[in-house]
């Protein structure tokens, strides 16, 4: 199957961690639904000027978070999905991991990514 991520030597739980990892690790993903999980998304000017990501990437990235089922539209205004909130807490669990084992501080006092300090945006609309 052209541009199927699961072969057949891999375990049968490969596929779905695969995916997880794909749909996370697309570029703005985290950052997206960690705002919307708290409330922090203030709009697309307001979200472009914080980060410097432009109008289009910001309509794509949501457009396919929309897609995936973790962001819903209404009224042209995008909320969480149980889904998106459930993927979160998910999240949450690979945060704890990673502090208990790459020694990343635990006392993060923000509740957005753009908040923090260790996210910085040095490239219009690339986060390092």
């Amino acid at each position: 199957m052209a541009g199927s991520i699961q072969k057949d030597s891999d375990p049968p739980w490969a596929c779905s961690v695969l995916v997880s990892a794909h749909l996370i690790g697309k570029k703005w993903s985290l950052i997206l639904l960690t705002e919307f999980r708290h409330n922090q998304f203030k709009g697309f000017k307001a979200f472009e000027k914080k980060t410097g990501i432009t109008a289009r990437t910001l309509s794509r990235q949501l457009h396919e978070l929309e897609q995936e089922g973790l962001l819903e539209k209404k009224k042209n205004i995008y909320r969480i999905t149980p889904k998106g909130s459930e993927l979160c807490t998910a999240l949450d669990a690979l945060r704890k991991w990673n502090i208990e084992w790459n020694r990343i501080p635990a006392s993060c006092p923000n509740r957005s990514c753009t908040e923090c300090g260790r996210i910085t945006f040095k490239q219009k609309g690339r986060p390092e």
